[in-house]
């Protein structure tokens, strides 16, 4: 019976280091993945930076300047209301309830 203590305590001691191992392995493996994830990251942010230009003048005149498509909206304003309606369409009246 101690002898198979000894040699259980001695697989489960062999277990344990291998599984240790494989959890250390996977997880070096996780943080290198993000350091690749974080390094595409910022070269992609660093190709965009490049492209955009670096210094926008404020102009605070246009938050209250109409936008083209309000202005051409207002191009072609005609008469709101007002004369008569040529044609006003109801809902049909059947045939049996016309004369009633």
């Amino acid at each position: 019976m101690d002898e198979r203590r000894r040699e259980a305590a001695k697989g489960i001691k062999c277990f344990n280091e291998r599984d240790l191992l494989k959890v250390e392995a996977k997880l070096q493996e996780k943080q290198l993945r993000e350091k690749e994830q974080e390094d595409r990251q910022r070269r992609i942010a660093a190709k965009l930076k490049e492209k955009v230009d670096g210094h926008v003048s404020r102009d605070p005149s246009r938050l209250t300047r109409p936008t083209k498509g309000w202005e051409e909206r207002m191009k072609h304003v005609g008469p709101s209301g007002g004369g008569p309606v040529l044609n006003m369409f109801h809902r049909a009246v059947p045939s049996w309830r016309q004369g009633l």
